[in-house]
Parts: structure tokens; C-alpha cells; sequence
């Protein structure tokens, strides 16, 4: 018999409705035309070195003066696009169907 472990999500959108943050635990996903760029754990903001567009880029840099002007402090780590889909899996526990 498979345990499933039951989660919670908060979802918070942007001005964009291609833009939303969605926070499982303690941990906001960005999420920028349904595909996961970013996520940040404790004082780290993995985002992805991936190019998806013009329009993602701008989410990101926006996402990231929004975490500055609400107070949070962090460090930018760029990693692969693979390694936030593995992270949004594994530490999150969302499926992640996107390539």
C-alpha cells in the first residue's frame, strides 16, 4: 500500500496571470507560464540559468525585488533548469510534468 502525504499550497499571483508563487511548507515556488523557474529554501533563490523569454526573465527580476522590498534577504544560485525541477519534486513533493 502507497502512503500519499497530503500538502498544502498557498498560491499567490502577480499582476501577470502567467506569474504565481506557490509556497508549499515554507517553500515559494515561482512558477512563470506554468513551468517552475525559481524556488527558494531558507536564505538561497535557485533559479534557473535556462532562457525561456523576454517575458520569464522580466518574472524573475521582478519576483526578486519583490523578496528585496518586502525585507528578505537571500542569495541568487543559478542552477540548471533539470535541478528546480528535481528540487520542486523532491522537496516540495510536486509533480512536475513539464520538460
Amino acid at each position: 500500500m502507497q502512503v500519499q502525504k497530503s500538502l498544502q499550497a498557498k498560491i499567490r499571483k502577480f499582476g501577470s496571470k502567467q506569474l504565481q508563487e506557490i509556497t508549499v511548507g515554507d517553500k515559494p515556488v515561482l512558477v512563470s507560464y506554468k513551468t517552475p523557474v525559481a524556488i527558494k529554501i531558507g536564505d538561497e533563490l535557485f533559479v534557473t540559468t535556462q532562457k525561456f523569454s523576454t517575458t520569464t526573465s522580466k518574472h524573475i527580476t521582478h519576483y526578486m525585488s519583490d523578496l528585496i522590498k518586502s525585507g528578505q534577504k537571500f542569495e541568487v544560485v543559478r542552477v540548471e533548469h533539470k535541478v528546480i525541477q528535481e528540487m520542486v519534486r523532491n522537496i516540495c513533493g510536486l509533480v512536475v510534468p513539464w520538460s
